[in-house]
């Protein structure tokens, strides 16, 4: 599930070259595109939402290699937002 994740978010990564692009679209799947933000054109940084637990990952795609790690507040902690139907609210 994780990997179809990544897949999704790399393609959308990969689409977005003018630099950072919040969305505000909804889809009805389990992850959401919460920003991107390109760096060059082959290298982003995409922060994804977990809509059924709320934690935030951080992908970061540079040509045909990326990674996906949890985001981290200061204190070493997942990010976890409360999800409310169309609203999102992050801790």
């Amino acid at each position: 599930m994780v990997e179809a994740a990544v897949a999704a978010v790399a393609v959308a990564a990969a689409e977005d070259v003018k630099g950072e692009k919040k969305m505000s679209k909804k889809n009805n799947g389990r992850f959401e595109i919460v920003t991107e933000q390109s760096i060059s054109l082959t290298r982003g940084v995409t922060v994804l939402l977990d809509r059924e637990t709320g934690v935030n990952y951080l992908f970061y795609q540079s040509g045909y290699s990326g990674g996906l790690t949890p985001l981290l507040d200061r204190d070493g902690k997942p990010v976890v937002s409360t999800v409310y139907g169309n609203f999102t609210n992050t801790k």
